[in-house]
């Protein structure tokens, strides 16, 4: 195989900058919504049936201290003779020599010596997908490789061995073994293995029948991130085993799949902050690829380098990612050269963004007061809101909900990712309840419905963002979004109208941390640490705190897959045919913080008032076609 070692040293710096990240998202199995999604079953091709390993092959786990295999009488490799994205992580070798697995941030289990292949002990969708890429062998080979150790190798290559002979194509143990996705991460494994281990004819038939399998035009899934993972898969099988027309049809099928999966503007179709990284990551991964087996990248591939603006925009004051679709809580990734790394630098090194306020077609709007140069970059304060066609892929019933960093702190968030078994945490986490908008009791949202922007601009003083939402049956709801670029707050104003009398929830989901207190119908905090101060301006509705509730799910956040811990939810109920709340939201750093509202107007195409927060005093205006904020001595 050719090799080319250009861009490795990049590719090694992500993957211990993103490790842990990369650990607990990197094997999400989500499925576009639909019949599909709901056993994660994958249809079979009944014509690839290259022959499978030779049934005289030892079948009993070797001892961990043999030194018979022939890898262990191999010298180590050196780091550059293997590829960036082979290395796993070899801190967890000798816990896989006692048949212990610990796979992305999912509790350490103890499995057998000779696994069934069948086993999923934390009942997760997740570590299930996860165990069948076998990507956890990589931490194995990397062991190896360092320490000389056969015992390591010998291991990886029971593990392997054991897999394939267990799991022939169409008889696999689990709905993942074949599965789309982890068929494509297996297939890479097999080829980082094949890099580290002695030339072997079981190793190059496994290749052969994964290298089938991937290039079935049936079994290609033609859209998302899975589809980009089969076609680097595929790309680099022939490159192994020496198949042009196994590269020639990847790197077809890349020159169309990142068309239609990256806009013009560099941001991904797959509504999600972590997978517009992820995606960046692997198509980044596959010109490399394409590279280094001599094949030159189309033209096309030119979409990725538009992909970290957005993630400078998407990253946070403190340098992390704002929680938006699946997306957990993680650092944002420093991508050298470009205003990414910027953003996740805190403006030390990197190119700055250009713009303080971006609005992505794909329906992402990040505004925020600046990039360090009139205060520290980690007193800024940033806000989201989002909009545009209905939920897909890793994307969320959000339209209209909005985020806010300020004071040092995540103070309106988005709840994340929870899980990917089909169950209630689920829907949770893609419903609509679990966001920063209003919903309507006994009324189900239809999520396929897109959220509409009506108006969207941007000042010296403030941003406004208008948008509109027809989701639920028989109600139109139109919300604007007015932010404060030298005070940091949100004014945010619903109105709902239905042709029957509804019970409306505006809904705020604050961090874990959070410990909001009800003083009438607004919202303070009993800690003296950063945190909103939520006041209606129009109304007497009553805030309600909910935290923990299971019986329905509200109340809680996620930070990565398969975790869950209790947060304070406001709910602001209000009923009638025509309902209407304006809100501010105010960031402030200490119990003893002022928040003083005054001179509020409210008319039927806007309203007016003065606000101070510690001092700094401003009025806000808003008319039925424009908002103002304009600073008061």
């Amino acid at each position: 195989m050719t090799r080319r070692r250009t861009g490795l040293a990049l590719l090694s710096l992500l993957v211990v900058l993103s490790a842990a990240a990369t650990l607990s998202l990197l094997s999400r199995n989500q499925q576009p919504r639909g019949p599909a999604a709901a056993n994660g079953a994958v249809k079979e091709s009944d014509h690839v049936t290259p022959s499978t390993p030779s049934a005289s092959e030892p079948r009993s786990a070797p001892s961990h201290g043999s030194t018979s295999s022939p890898s262990a009488s191999s010298p180590p490799i050196e780091q550059d003779d293997v590829r960036a994205d082979c290395i796993g992580s070899p801190s967890r070798a000798d816990a896989l020599l006692a048949n212990h697995y610990t796979i992305g941030r999912h509790p350490q289990v103890t499995l057998p010596e000779n696994p069934r292949w069948n086993e999923n002990p934390l009942r997760s969708r997740n570590w299930e997908f996860s165990y069948h890429t076998l990507r956890f062998v990589l931490g194995l080979l990397t062991a190896g490789q360092r320490s000389g150790d056969g015992k390591y190798f010998d291991r990886a290559t029971f593990l392997l061995q054991d897999w394939i002979r267990d799991n022939p194509p169409g008889r696999g143990r689990s709905v993942f073994s074949w599965n789309d996705h982890s068929t494509a991460w297996r297939a890479e494994v097999l080829v980082c293995a094949a890099e580290v281990l002695p030339h072997s004819a079981w190793l190059d038939n496994a290749l052969a029948v994964h290298g089938a399998k991937l290039a079935t035009p049936s079994f290609y899934r033609r859209e998302g991130n899975h589809a980009l993972n089969q076609n680097v898969a595929l790309l680099d099988i022939g490159c192994r085993l020496g198949r042009p027309e196994w590269m020639d049809l990847a790197r077809r099928r890349l020159a169309t799949l990142v068309v239609k999966s990256i806009d013009p503007q560099g941001v991904t179709n797959e509504q999600s902050v972590f997978y517009q990284r992820y995606n960046w990551r692997h198509y980044s991964r596959a010109v490399r690829r394409l590279q280094d087996c001599g094949v030159a990248p189309p033209p096309q591939l030119a979409r990725v380098g538009g992909m970290p603006d957005f993630l400078a925009n998407a990253t946070l004051p403190n340098g992390e990612y704002a929680m938006l679709g699946d997306t957990g809580r993680a650092a944002a990734v420093s991508i050298p050269g470009t205003t990414a790394e910027f953003a996740a630098t805190g403006g030390r090194t990197g190119k700055r963004p250009a713009t303080v306020f971006a609005n992505y077609k794909a329906g992402f709007i990040f505004g925020r007061s600046g990039w360090g140069d009139d205060r520290a970059f980690g007193d800024e304060s940033a806000w989201s809101v989002r909009y545009g066609e209905g939920l897909r892929w890793h994307g969320h019933a959000d339209g209209g909900s909005v985020t806010l960093y300020a004071a040092g702190a995540r103070l309106l968030e988005d709840p994340g990712i929870f899980t990917l078994n089909v169950d209630a945490w689920r829907q949770f986490a893609i419903g609509r309840s679990a966001h920063n908008v209003v919903t309507v009791d006994n009324a189900v949202f239809n999520a396929s419905r897109p959220t509409a922007l009506l108006r969207a601009s941007t000042g010296a003083t403030r941003d406004e963002v208008v948008v509109r939402s027809r989701g639920y049956a028989g109600v139109d709801a139109t919300r604007r979004i007015v932010y404060s670029r030298a005070l940091g707050y949100l004014v945010v104003e619903d109105r709902l109208s239905s042709a029957t009398p509804i019970v409306a929830r505006q809904l705020w989901h604050l961090s874990e941390s959070a410990r909001p207190t009800i003083d009438g119908t607004s919202v303070g905090s009993a800690a003296a640490s950063p945190h909103a101060r939520i006041i209606q301006l129009a109304g007497t509705q009553k805030p309600v705190i909910v935290k923990g509730r299971t019986r329905p799910v509200q109340g809680w956040i996620s930070l990565y897959t398969d975790h869950r811990t209790p947060a304070p939810t406001i709910e602001i109920p209000a009923a009638g045919r025509i309902i209407r709340y304006i809100t501010l939201v105010a960031p402030v750093t200490t119990t003893d913080a002022h928040v003083v509202v005054s001179d509020v107007r409210v008319t039927a195409a806007g309203f007016s008032f003065r606000v101070a927060i510690d001092g700094h005093a401003e009025l806000v205006t808003a008319t039925g076609t424009a908002a103002t904020i304009a600073p008061v001595r």
